[in-house]
């Protein structure tokens, strides 16, 4: 018989582990580990030659479990993993993991906790009440005897679940939502916007302004986890801005009527030069003074918005006076519009001045540049027909009033004043006047204007 150990074949001889080594069958005794994957043939021979050879033969040698490291304690945050693991040699080694119950051991199986039970490495997704729970391993083989690993203890960390405090989950745009995170000490911050961190944001409170998903992870110096995201929403403003719906100036008697665009169910508040009006709290506002309006609105939500303030003006509004020329003519102001009346009926004139085809009493509604309106005092007309003539206009000395009525005369500067007051009288000295335009007027016997004209006094 000849063996070969990695160096080649090599006649063996009795002795040791090996006897009957001439013989049909070869013994081996008290194999150790070192013979493993020796191989063996043997030679025969015989009267006639040549010799023959037997194929190889592998020798495998069983050997018993042996640990060769022992798995070592562990430490993890809830809800994580971690694993112990056990290296062996043996033939056909064979695991199962155990947990001690009590004084005495149990085997584990696969599940949501456990995975890797019958193999060398055993996988564990702690929770809090495993902390301090003891594990070993037992190992089985081909050959006895069997083993177990040394005990090892499993530390599940203190951990914190944080979580965020906030008065609503709505708020208007603009505003901010603020978020607190729980518990307050002793915790190292990051929050999150959909699932990414925000840089900076590492305090226990953050003012979002942006809708989203917030969550917040948290670190005790040990574990670190995330607590549940919250939602937070911001409802759109209402989209409200002032319009005028009525003549833009504020006439006397007769205000600027504001109007809010928003019309949807809310409540407004109006503002005149930044001071709140009491009881204005209507979709519109009648506007009684110059000055800037604006108005505060807001919606069923409590979301508001201030309009851009508009700035108003006054005015005092016209004050139109009738006067009559040659007995006939009406006439009146420069103004925008004219609206003339006979009687209080309206008559188809609207020019500055028109001539009177009858007698009557004549007024006229005026509207001035800036679209105030006023009614003029009536005036009576009872001489259609008799006319009255001023001459000459200009004039340098002297002005006669041409009419066979008996009449009263004034002569006037242009803002009222009556420099010249005379009865029966048709002749008007006006040498002694300065330069410049006077106002005549000219009253019957029953003190009735029936004449005002404007006359230019001047020098050779």
């Amino acid at each position: 018989w000849q063996e070969d150990n990695g160096s080649g074949f090599a006649d063996l001889s009795n002795g040791g582990m090996y006897n009957n080594v001439t013989a049909q069958t070869l013994d081996i005794t008290n194999a150790s580990k070192a013979l493993h994957n020796n191989k063996y043939r043997c030679i025969v021979s015989g009267s006639c030659t040549p010799a023959a050879i037997s194929n190889p033969a592998t020798l495998f040698i069983d050997t018993a479990p042996n640990i060769l490291t022992e798995p070592s304690n562990a430490s993890v945050c809830p809800r994580r993993q971690t694993t112990f693991r056990v290296a062996a040699t043996g033939t056909n080694v064979g695991y199962r993991w155990q947990v001690k119950n009590g004084s005495s051991y149990i085997d584990l199986v696969n599940s949501t906790v456990y995975s890797g039970i019958a193999t060398n490495t055993l996988s564990i997704t702690a929770s809090s009440v495993m902390d301090g729970y003891i594990y070993r391993c037992y190992l089985s083989g081909t050959c006895a005897p069997d083993t177990f690993t040394k005990d090892v203890v499993l530390t599940v960390h203190p951990t914190v679940i944080p979580g965020i405090i906030l008065k609503d989950t709505y708020a208007c745009m603009g505003d901010t939502i603020l978020l607190t995170g729980n518990p307050d000490n002793g915790i190292d911050y990051q929050w999150q916007f959909n699932g990414t961190n925000i840089g900076g944001a590492t305090g226990r409170t953050y003012p979002a302004t942006i809708a989203g998903s917030y969550a917040l992870v948290a670190d005790n110096g040990l574990c670190t986890d995330t607590g549940n995201a919250k939602t937070i929403y911001f409802r759109p403003l209402p989209t409200a801005e002032l319009k005028i719906t009525s003549n833009p100036v504020i006439c006397p008697d007769s205000p600027v009527v504001l109007l809010s665009t928003w019309y949807a169910k809310g409540q407004y508040e109006w503002y005149w030069n930044e001071n709140e009006i009491s009881n204005a709290d209507d979709v519109s506002y009648s506007a009684r003074q110059a000055g800037f309006y604006k108005a505060v609105v807001s919606d069923s939500f409590g979301c508001e918005i201030t309009t851009a303030p508009i700035e108003l003006e006054s005015d005092p509004g016209p004050e139109p006076e009738v006067t009559i020329s040659n007995r006939v003519i009406l006439c009146t102001g420069n103004y925008a519009a004219y609206q003339w009346y006979e009687d209080t009926t309206a008559i188809d004139i609207r020019t500055a001045c028109f001539s009177a085809k009858e007698n009557g009493t004549y007024s006229v509604f005026v509207t001035n540049f800036k679209g105030c309106s006023k009614m003029s005092k009536p005036i009576d007309m009872n001489n259609v027909g008799d006319v009255i003539m001023v001459t000459p206009n200009p004039a340098t000395t002297t002005i006669y009033i041409n009419t066979d009525e008996r009449v009263r005369t004034t002569l006037s500067t242009l803002d009222g004043k009556i420099l010249i007051d005379q009865t029966d009288s048709k002749i008007i000295d006006v040498s002694g006047l300065a330069t410049g335009m006077y106002m005549i007027r000219v009253y019957d016997a029953q003190n009735r204007l029936v004449k005002s004209e404007r006359v230019v006094k001047q020098t050779w």
